[in-house]
């Protein structure tokens, strides 16, 4: 936040009026951009809509995440690699998973789970054909080594806690961060205590 001074004076017949800031341009810049976001945690959000659209038990189980509906929800999962660390967010829930990606961003058709089943087989959702072979649209996933997980009535949750709309973006929250390494009993490093 800056403050600007104006003042008003007359030359000639003609007023003029002039202006003047209390910082400089550059130093307001700096100090928001400084204060703007913590560093970035190391860890991710991923969420994949409310129960009512994707049952927990179906991610946490199979060991996977899903978009579908568009490329914006899509390349929300193609941002992650394998190794990524991630919490899962359910809509109107809580935060109910940590895990680690083990696969990377597949149609959901193509997924094959450890015990060589298909995933569209194991879990045969509509999500997973709403859209057919649109390319842009169909469903994809991701594969997740989930490490701790809680049932949907212990979901872990504050006033104020991170969420989004995004499929998938780095935590930056402090606050977020610092109750989810706590609430799932990892070290800042993201390893189990």
């Amino acid at each position: 936040i800056n403050v600007s001074f104006f003042d008003v004076f007359e030359q000639d017949g003609v007023q003029w009026l002039t202006t003047d800031t209390l910082l400089e341009q550059e130093e307001v810049v700096e100090r928001a951009t400084r204060k703007a976001r913590a560093p970035w945690s190391g860890f991710w959000y991923v969420t994949a809509g409310a129960e009512s659209d994707v049952p927990w038990a179906d991610l946490r189980d199979l060991g996977y995440v899903v978009a579908s509906g568009g490329k914006w929800y899509s390349d929300g999962l193609a941002r992650l690699s394998v190794g990524d660390r991630v919490f899962f967010y359910q809509k109107n829930t809580g935060y109910l998973g940590f895990g680690v990606v083990t696969h990377a961003i597949q149609p959901a058709d193509d997924y094959v789970l450890a015990d060589g089943r298909r995933l569209v087989e194991a879990a045969p959702r509509d999500y997973f054909t709403e859209f057919g072979d649109d390319p842009e649209k169909r469903a994809y996933v991701i594969g997740v080594d989930w490490k701790v997980t809680f049932d949907r009535t212990s979901a872990k949750t504050f006033t104020g806690v991170f969420a989004n709309q995004n499929i998938a973006c780095k935590l930056y929250d402090e606050r977020t961060v610092d109750f989810l390494t706590g609430a799932f009993g990892l070290s800042q490093g993201g390893d189990e205590e």
